[in-house]
């Protein structure tokens, strides 16, 4: 069992969860209580927090409990909890939050996180959560993976980190879902990250990590449900061999990468035939500068049934085939937007008009073909009455 705390203020909120052997006989427990008026007086003695005093004329001005906006209810088994959101970005020292040992999770947002914590720091933490911040300890990535060894969770999108990413990260063995996109980070992927094999999703967007995908550690991560390696230096075959036998991808986005390169042809891909994923969400596309993908359309799409968003764009669709896809739209009848821009398609475009709701390209709401080389006689006006039901 906890007693739960939870504090709001007018931009930002605490919320702190406690055993009860801690717990003082007025409700709360001393050392924590302390700690929140440190929080307090580092956030600059906020109005919205004025109840919150040192020393009060009644119990109830000691017990935290019946601070304004603080709420205790007794919980079971309710992880030890911590969050914060901050509009302005005002320096928070991360030591602040020593005292809480038992802390589960911690989500500061839109703070400039000063002090670093070395060798001590939150040995039951398993969230943490400081997108949209600054944060000026070195090694920021490496302390993590030092002193929160049972992280399952991690999140430090847009927080101006730049560095390659740390051996060390790769012993965060329970870790789940990492978030490090529009960030500064840089470099090939190390092959140990092989290890995290409990990483369903993984957002690394908005970077400047560079090398094969099919050479890093990304293969061996089979139980990934969500990738997305967006905006970086990556080289990506067109095929994504590299995870055919990631059952359980269903989300892949690669856009705005260095090079996607054709690899269709390669006797281990031909041989392998048939990818076990099925994706919902689809992006993949080059660089403009670097000239795009020069091929047929990749062989895996015609395997794919659940797909609902697409983006391919930057591809210069070659072969026997250039026109429309609409096998694309007729396998996957839950398709509600198809982007095709710049894939040098032509001839005919033409759309099955029909009315019956059950029709394949009935959930289709939007369509971009722009930067094609369709006739465009073939183009119907009507086009917008016949996608949008």
């Amino acid at each position: 069992m906890g007693y739960g705390w939870f504090i709001t203020g007018f931009i930002w909120a605490v919320a702190l969860f406690t055993v009860p052997e801690w717990k003082s006989c007025y409700g709360c427990w001393e050392q924590e209580r302390i700690s929140l008026l440190h929080l307090k007086a580092s956030l600059s003695n906020p109005p919205a927090l004025s109840s919150w005093s040192a020393k009060g004329t009644n119990h109830s001005d000691d017990d935290c409990c019946q601070w304004d906006g603080v709420d205790c209810d007794l919980l079971l088994d309710y992880p030890y909890d911590s969050y914060i959101n901050s509009q302005a970005k005002p320096d928070i020292n991360a030591s602040l939050f020593l005292p809480f040992q038992e802390l589960r999770r911690l989500k500061l947002q839109g703070f400039h996180i000063t002090g670093c914590i070395q060798n001590q720091g939150w040995p039951h933490l398993e969230s943490l959560d400081i997108d949209d911040s600054t944060i000026s300890c070195n090694n920021f990535l490496e302390t993590v993976a030092t002193v929160m060894t049972n992280l399952t969770r991690l999140r430090v999108a847009d927080s101006d980190l730049s560095s390659p990413i740390p051996p060390a990260l790769c012993t965060l063995k329970r870790l789940r879902e990492s978030n490090l996109r529009d960030n500064r980070l840089r470099g090939e992927l190390p092959q140990c990250l092989s290890n995290l094999t409990s990483l369903q999703r993984l957002s690394i967007g908005g970077n400047q990590f560079s090398g094969d995908i099919s050479l890093s550690p990304l293969p061996a991560l089979l139980s990934l449900e969500y990738v997305d390696i967006s905006n970086n230096q990556f080289r990506i075959p067109t095929s994504l061999f590299p995870f055919f036998n990631h059952s359980h991808l269903q989300y892949f986005w690669g856009g705005d990468n260095r090079e996607i390169y054709g690899d269709d042809h390669l006797d281990l891909v031909l041989q392998q035939g048939t990818p076990r994923f099925q994706l919902i969400d689809l992006e993949l596309s080059t660089w403009p500068d670097y000239g795009g993908y020069v091929g047929p359309f990749p062989k895996f799409l015609y395997h794919q049934t659940r797909l609902k968003l697409v983006f391919i764009s930057n591809f210069n669709i070659t072969g026997v085939d250039t026109g429309f896809p609409w096998w694309l739209v007729t396998n996957n009848t839950h398709l509600e937007f198809l982007s095709l821009t710049d894939c040098s398609l032509s001839g005919h475009f033409q759309i099955p008009i029909h009315q019956q709701q059950h029709h394949p390209h009935a959930n289709l709401r939007g369509l971009s073909i722009s930067g094609n080389d369709f006739f465009p006689s073939t183009i119907p006006p009507d086009i917008c009455a016949a996608l949008i039901w």
